[in-house]
């Protein structure tokens, strides 16, 4: 009874704000549903992760700038195939040295744009990670497409195709990207920057099983819908037999 309270009173503070389409749910097993929360932000899951200076830079500055790449940063290949026939050791040397200098090139262009957080859903190559490391520049791969959207609404940050796209006026802004483990899984934390437009809602939700979370997150989305259809059209008809009954 405990918990349905609690379930109940987190889906009216909800609808208060913003439509059953503006909440997002993240359903993590291994606590209680009295455990789950609201978050001021998007909790994004990646593969791999390079925390530089941020919580410096998030205490140094009012915002971090974050750039959205619905790609990933990697060595630009050409349509057709080619090959290099290297015959001394120095033309290797040469060779290896135009490689990193091409990396490092996409690293500088993301950092002259102003960039201090990127998320990609494709593959970060580690010489970009390196490079973007040494700019004081966090990088986060691998980010699923739904997260991206999601970081898009609350950053505020237009999602550019490729890196060699992203511009100044395709960031986003944050008050804080920090790194959490929840129950030995590591999410990466993004916190709506003051004065930011509140465009959504993220729920952080709680089961002690992954079955269990399954089933509280389709009532949850069950209850958000029934209740915005009560308040937009305040008219209800009992079921269950209850008209019968009457």
């Amino acid at each position: 009874m405990q918990e349905t309270k609690h379930s109940s009173e987190k889906v009216v503070s909800l609808l208060k704000k913003f439509s059953p389409q503006q909440v997002f749910i993240q359903a993590i097993p291994g606590k209680t549903l009295a455990d789950s929360q609201l978050i001021d932000g998007v909790l994004v899951k990646g593969t791999s992760i390079t925390m530089t200076n941020t919580k410096t830079a998030s205490s140094i500055q009012d915002v971090l700038k974050i750039a959205l790449i619905n790609d990933g940063i990697e060595r630009v290949r050409s349509k057709t195939k080619h090959t290099a026939e290297l015959e001394t050791p120095e033309q290797l040397v040469q060779w290896k040295h135009d490689e990193e200098m091409v990396f490092k090139k996409q690293a500088t262009a993301i950092h002259e744009t102003g960039a201090q957080v990127v998320f990609a859903t494709g593959k970060v190559h580690e010489l970009v990670a390196h490079y973007l490391s040494n700019l004081n520049i966090a990088c986060l791969s691998f980010v699923a497409k739904q997260d991206l959207q999601r970081l898009a609404i609350v950053t505020g940050a237009a999602i550019v195709a490729y890196s060699s796209d992203l511009e100044e006026k395709h960031l986003g802004r944050a008050s804080s990207v920090t790194v959490e483990n929840i129950d030995h899984v590591n999410y990466t934390r993004v916190s709506r920057a003051q004065g930011e437009q509140v465009k959504s809602s993220f729920l952080l939700l709680r089961g002690t099983t992954p079955s269990q979370c399954e089933e509280y997150e389709r009532h949850i989305n069950d209850a958000l819908f029934s209740v915005a259809s009560l308040i937009r059209t305040p008219k209800l008809l009992p079921g269950g037999a209850a008209v019968e009954l009457e």
